[in-house]
């Protein structure tokens, strides 16, 4: 297929746009219309070269120009601004729209049959019959989705003299104009916005709250032709094509600080599983003129009759956050001027974020809410990303469970979140990193939480340069105001915008994306057990834990598993079997001594984060002792030292540390006996003892276990401590009368002779 020429409307809407995007601040329209249409492109720069781009594993990430014309492509539409929709019946059909085309003749849409493989660009959506004034240039701001009949739906916004209009049609072919259906009064199509100034409009199908088996389409926008813009939410019945009546237009919620330029932003979420449709919105409550930061209430309203009423908690909407916020315009350059009225953020400097920052999601498997929303941070001067969980609060309303950033220290926008059928939730949103080859360089992400958002993983899908500098514009946007993911069951789909350089076109310029990547896997849920054994005697296919996988169990190939016994060994793998989806993890060891152990069972799934189970292990003492006392033959005041008794142990894997042992003298006095290993099993208690006086001692010596074992043995034996008669040693005079008797005797022994 040949490049396309674009139409006539929409370099005529170029021309408008860059008119309106003059320095000056005089004259501004409200909104972000009209959208920022300048062909943004410059030759390659040398860091721009020659790149590849790198899917995500598993997954596909396709440049559509590329894809359709090829990286020699002369194309260089904007192409900001993408949306994305995916048949639930088939999701080889995929559509995304983005600023590529206007009305002249037919406008755009880029097309995928083999699930986003291969793309098409399609001039298929014929202009709003009856519109010859809104309608040429645009279609502006457009969000499409498909339905359960296998419908396309869209909704555009046009631009007009005086006035912003919202049309929506459907199509059951998106690669034929003739497909398109409108809905018509008198051959004028009806429009599905009721006020002056519509902007920002946001389509979604859901079933319908009553009526199961009923698709409806809703489309939310920003009324900002009154004095306090309105939040409206337009609903259609079941109609081909959509219908949307006077009386089926509500207003949601108003944003009564947001200010003549400050977007509203009003985005739009639905439950599949019981029809309830969600909104937010921004309110601009305050400036911080100290900063020229806006303080932004995020607001949530919710709707369970078709978009009827719209209450939450018993009033109108809630207030989920309140935080500071770099984007859209300070304050209103139609009116007196404030500090900051020459302070405009721009997101990497060339990107007014004049459409908001936030995002909204349900949770199909359990209804819990995801709000994505700016959170500036006032020492940094970082707009992060922080995203809120809101559950049921008990009283059919909901509360904010839990609060937690997606990104780090970045400056991040145009954030997107949808939630798969697993639980897992995905947020796309592009950082601004600071200037790389002269140009601003920003990098597409895409962050995953698999816990219920308390933390994220993050994947860089794409960092590419700008095509361009700041032109000093206000309103200058190269990228637009959103960008779009939506999950068809465990399967992310994004549109995003992004410089083809990185697919490897011969121009800088930028291109739609798209991004398919599969959704992580939940970890397992894991859960622990207690067993028993006794020690020494070996374990053998011992279950140590059990586990399944929220997402349905998969090949035994997806997980493994480490076994820590927790007695000071080396972990071991464990075996893992399955039956009727439940996953078993068993080992084999051998305890080396009795008592209780935690084992820690670590669960790995491929692609997801690691899951534990604690179970304990009650080991048993396998000790059985006996022993025998040594009789101990000694003197009364003479030290004895030696061994008091031998024991015998029928489990041979113990070591002498492993018991006590206490030694009665039979005297009164017990001492703690010293142990000696003398062979397998085979252990001597030695001490040291004086007695006095003398006699028979009965002696008792205890062998005990070191706990948590609980044997013993006691052997009685008896110490037989014998008189010792003293040497009696002379002094003094008993010396000098042993001398005289002796020498008495000898004389007479003379005498006799």
């Amino acid at each position: 297929m040949s490049v396309p020429t674009r139409s006539l409307g929409f370099a005529l809407v170029a021309l408008l746009a860059a008119a309106t995007l003059a320095p000056a601040f005089a004259a501004e329209r409200p909104g972000d219309g009209p959208p920022d249409l300048t062909p943004y492109n410059r030759p390659l720069v040398a860091a721009e070269r020659r790149r590849v781009l790198t899917p995500p594993a598993g997954g596909a990430l396709v440049d559509l120009v590329v894809s359709a014309f090829g990286a020699a492509s002369g194309d260089t539409a904007g192409d900001g601004e993408p949306s994305i929709a995916i048949d639930p019946n088939n999701p080889n059909n995929i559509t995304i729209s983005a600023f590529s085309g206007g009305w002249g003749a037919n406008a755009p849409l880029w097309n995928s049959t083999d699930g986003g493989a291969t793309w098409t660009e399609d001039f298929t959506v014929p202009q709003p019959p009856g519109w010859p004034n809104d309608a040429p240039g645009c279609p502006c701001d457009q969000t499409f989705d498909y339905g359960r009949n296998t419908f396309l739906y869209g909704t555009f916004l046009g631009v007009g003299a005086s006035d912003e209009p919202t049309w929506s049609g459907d199509t059951s072919n998106p690669l034929s104009a003739g497909a398109w259906q409108w809905h018509l009064t008198g051959g004028v199509t009806d429009t599905t916005s009721h006020t002056t100034f519509s902007d920002q409009p946001w389509l979604m199908v859901n079933r319908d709250p009553t009526t199961a088996a009923q698709d409806n389409v809703y489309v939310g926008y920003t009324d900002y032709g009154i004095a306090t813009p309105a939040n409206h939410v337009s609903y259609s019945l079941g109609a081909n094509p959509p219908d949307f009546p006077a009386g089926q237009d509500v207003v949601a919620g108003t944003s009564s600080g947001t200010g003549f330029l400050a977007s509203a932003a009003i985005r739009i979420a639905t439950d599949p599983s019981n029809g309830s449709i969600y909104a937010v919105w921004e309110d601009n409550v305050s400036l911080d003129t100290a900063n020229c930061a806006r303080n932004v209430d995020f607001r949530l309203s919710r709707s369970t009759d078709h978009g009827q009423t719209w209450t939450l908690n018993g009033s109108g909407s809630i207030v989920v956050a309140t935080h500071q916020s770099d984007e859209g315009w300070p304050d209103d350059p139609n009116q007196a001027a404030t500090a900051c009225r020459t302070h405009v953020e721009k997101f990497g400097t060339v990107n007014a974020l004049l459409g908001g920052s936030e995002a909204v999601a349900v949770d199909p498997t359990n209804g819990d809410v995801y709000y994505v929303y700016h959170d500036r941070d006032g020492g940094t001067g970082n707009n992060r990303l922080e995203i809120a969980r809101l559950t049921p609060n008990g009283s059919g309303g909901l509360q904010v469970f839990s609060t937690a950033f997606v990104t780090g220290q970045v400056q991040a926008a145009l954030p997107a979140v949808a939630v798969a059928s697993n639980g897992t939730i995905g947020v796309l949103y592009d950082t601004y990193d600071g200037v790389a080859s002269g140009f601003p360089q920003f990098t597409v992400h895409l962050a995953q939480s698999t816990d219920h958002g308390a933390t994220f993983v993050d994947l860089p899908l794409v960092t590419f340069l700008s095509p361009t500098l700041d032109n000093g514009n206000a309103r200058q946007r190269i990228l637009g105001d959103y960008q779009q993911m939506k999950a068809i069951g465990n399967t992310f789909y994004a549109a995003f915008p992004a410089n083809g350089a990185t697919a490897g076109r011969s121009i800088s310029n930028i291109d739609p994306f798209f991004l398919k990547v599969q959704a992580n896997p939940l970890p397992v849920v894991a859960t622990g057990t207690t067993f028993t054994g006794t020690e020494g005697t070996a374990l053998a296919n011992q279950t140590v834990a059990t586990f399944a996988d929220p997402g349905g169990a998969g090949p035994l190939t997806d997980y493994s598993a480490d076994i820590d016994w927790g007695d000071g060994t080396a972990s071991s793998a464990g075996t893992i079997t399955v039956n009727s989806g439940v996953f078993t993890v068993s080992g084999g060891h051998t305890y080396a001594d009795e008592g209780t152990f935690s084992v820690t069972v670590t669960i790995h799934h491929t692609g997801a984060a690691d899951s534990t189970a604690t179970s304990t292990a009650q080991i048993a003492d396998a000790d059985v002792l006996s022993g025998t006392a040594v009789t101990i033959h000694t003197l009364v005041g003479v030290t004895f030292s030696g061994v008091v008794a031998n024991f015998t142990d029928t489990y041979t894997g113990n070591s002498a540390s492993d018991f006590t042992a206490t030694i009665d003298w039979g005297d009164g006095s017990v001492t703690p006996g010293t142990i000696a290993q003398t062979g397998p099993g085979a252990y001597a208690v030695s001490g040291s003892h004086t007695w006095n006086p003398s006699g028979a001692y009965f002696t008792q010596v205890t062998l005990t276990d070191d706990p948590p074992g609980t044997a013993t043995a006691t052997a009685a034996g008896e110490a037989l401590v014998n008189f010792n008669p003293a040497i009696p040693t002379l002094a003094g005079w008993g010396l000098a009368t042993l001398g005289l008797l002796l020498g008495g005797a000898a004389l007479l022994l003379l005498r006799r002779r």
